[in-house]
């Protein structure tokens, strides 16, 4: 006996096994990778870093000492410190999103992304305008002597600005883009972030089985 299928069904199988699709895109999976790395020294690095200024170590750092000397120079570092944490805390959440492809996830980094860049700008006229003026002048007052020409601080800030907007560009870039936007659509669904599409079943993908005894074999 042979097994006899109706003209037009599929074979056995296809319902309980779709076929499964590539859902996330290979720029979406980078960039969050690369969030994660970057989100996890924000959270610890950040706050290790205000713990140095506050705590005195052995020895002597004339440097650090005329630092810690100024209050306004150490509101600023708090400061900076308190939204480095926070804006790590929405980088990795939003990369860890990302891997799922959450759409709360891909605004997230939309967020960062732009807020970076806000802060970035002014953060690096307010250092070279402002900041380091003030910490030459109070480094000078505690007898610290001036860098070499090569390490001028002013040229270390315009580089680390430079440098350090290029990820969020890179995610402002990607994360806005109309087929990226598609792509967390179609995987959060309309009823919500559920998981990837390919695990879902949709009826527009997948059509509903037959009804009972309507596609079985004929023997």
């Amino acid at each position: 006996m042979s097994q006899q299928f109706p003209p037009g069904l599929p074979p056995i199988g296809y319902y309980g096994s779709p076929p499964v699709m590539p859902w996330r895109p290979t720029a979406v999976t980078v960039l969050a990778i690369i969030g994660i790395i970057f989100g996890v020294i924000a959270v610890i690095c950040g706050p290790i870093g205000t713990f140095m200024l506050f705590v005195k170590f052995p020895g002597s750092n004339a440097a650090l000492a005329a630092q810690r000397n100024d209050p306004t120079i150490m509101m600023w570092f708090v400061g900076s410190t308190i939204y480095q944490f926070g804006i790590g805390i929405v980088l990795l959440a939003g990369s860890i999103g990302s891997l799922s492809m959450k759409r709360w996830a891909r605004k997230a980094m939309v967020i960062y992304a732009f807020v970076t860049i806000v802060a970035a700008v002014i953060s690096t006229t307010a250092s070279v305008a402002w900041l380091t003026p003030r910490l030459e002048r109070a480094q000078r007052q505690a007898g610290v002597p001036p860098p070499p020409p090569f390490l001028n601080p002013r040229v270390g800030t315009i580089g680390g600005f430079l440098l350090g907007v290029i990820f969020p560009v890179c995610v402002a870039y990607f994360f806005t883009r109309p087929e990226i936007k598609a792509a967390f659509d179609r995987a959060g669904g309309a009823a919500g972030d559920v998981g990837p599409a390919s695990a879902r079943y949709t009826p527009d993908v997948f059509p509903p089985p037959p009804p009972d005894g309507g596609g079985g074999p004929v023997i």
